[in-house]
């Protein structure tokens, strides 16, 4: 889908996503306890799905930001070994994971970022554009109003791995996309649908 399109198209879906992903981070719902992770219609916290940022066996549920880092930090060098094995798998970096003395230093858990709504998984399968036939030209100056919509409608799909996490764990999850061939101009666009400064100040 994505090649498709001509650069004007491809700079609307990515400032569309980054519009989707600031109203999910300024609009918690109601009745949220502030504990990370996915939640039920009840707001209750449920456990983390198994994917490779967490165990395959998942993680939790966690009844504070506090557990949830005290378990990141007592399995960094795991977390590390499974990260390169991820890339691995799609001709990423060659690290020896047999070996955790190859792998760089590991930092402690950063908790220092506020806990916003994320999708999970965002990568271009998730998303849904469908074009409508372009509106007609105004007949007259007067019914000009700025710049016309868009003929374009996007939708995100796939919700399984949405929840409560650092706003870095929707890059991490978009950039573990990354490495499985996806085109340069998708990935270039990664920081600006996640909130830095608009391309046009880049």
């Amino acid at each position: 889908m994505w090649d498709t399109l001509n650069a004007e198209e491809q700079f609307w879906v990515a400032d569309t996503l980054r519009g989707y992903i600031q109203q999910l981070r300024d609009h918690p719902p109601p009745g949220w306890s502030g504990a990370p992770g996915p939640f039920d219609e009840t707001n209750k916290v449920m456990p983390c799905p198994p994917m490779w940022i967490f165990s395959e066996d998942g993680a939790g549920p966690f009844k504070s930001y506090e557990e949830m880092t005290k378990w990141f930090d007592t399995r960094r060098t795991w977390l590390m070994l499974q990260f390169y094995r991820h890339n691995l798998r799609f001709g990423g970096t060659n690290v020896d994971s047999s070996d955790p003395s190859s792998l760089p230093d590991i930092e402690m858990f950063d908790n220092t970022l506020s806990l916003t709504m994320s999708h999970g998984d965002l990568n271009m399968r998730n998303i849904l554009l469908q074009r409508n036939p372009p509106p007609p030209p105004p007949s007259t100056e007067s019914e000009f109003t700025g710049e016309r919509k868009s003929n374009m409608k996007l939708w995100l799909i796939d919700w399984e791995f949405a929840g409560f996490y650092p706003a870095s764990f929707e890059y991490a999850f978009m950039v573990g996309y990354s490495s499985q061939g996806l085109p340069k101009t998708w990935v270039d666009y990664i920081p600006f649908m996640l909130g830095e400064r608009s391309m046009s100040d880049s």
